[in-house]
């Protein structure tokens, strides 16, 4: 029976981990992110572009992260300055699991998956997937953000990390995106 148990409880995990997600990538979606009501950055898809490893990628305006595409319930995005991608989001691994690690200047980023959540949100339940950013070494800091299903990126939290836990700040980046569509 304890196993019996066992099964029962991973199998909504698994589930929900295995089904395919919407991430919005069509020209013209639109994101007005806000801290206390001021609008503090808005991101934009503006067109699409092959780069120089023959992939089609989105061309989002205001972000780091200009060039993206999605495959296979993956997010990758693509660097212009050493022409390559990296895995940003992987929706099919489980909680704990480090998408990537990679060196970032004199740091080392990890992308760990924390956990996924199923949120009321934009009139329908959707499920939410939470990823934590860890830089270490010689600045120790890092950000969450949190991917909803159909809406695209919708929580950023970012904090100092260990050297600077007495000066602990959270900023907590509220959306208002307008997508060409938004799946319910």
């Amino acid at each position: 029976m304890k196993y019996l148990s066992f099964i029962l409880i991973l199998l909504p995990c698994q589930v929900a981990l295995s089904q395919e997600i919407a991430y919005p990538l069509a020209i013209g979606d639109r994101w007005m992110y806000s801290v206390e009501g001021i609008t503090a950055k808005t991101v934009e898809i503006t067109g699409d572009t092959v780069m120089s490893n023959g992939k089609q990628y989105q061309v989002l305006t205001g972000l780091d992260e200009q060039f993206q595409r999605f495959e296979d319930n993956k997010v990758f995005v693509y660097d212009p300055n050493i022409e390559s991608e990296r895995l940003q989001y992987d929706f099919t691994v489980a909680p704990g699991d480090t998408i990537l690690t990679y060196v970032l200047g004199q740091d080392t980023a990890d992308i760990v998956f924390l956990y996924f959540e199923n949120t009321f949100t934009y009139g329908a339940w959707r499920q939410r997937f939470w990823f934590n950013y860890e830089i270490r070494h010689e600045t120790d800091l890092g950000w969450s953000n949190a991917i909803t299903d159909s809406i695209g990126l919708d929580v950023h939290t970012a904090f100092a990390g260990w050297f600077y836990s007495i000066l602990y700040e959270k900023l907590r980046l509220s959306v208002h995106p307008f997508l060409t569509q938004i799946y319910l």
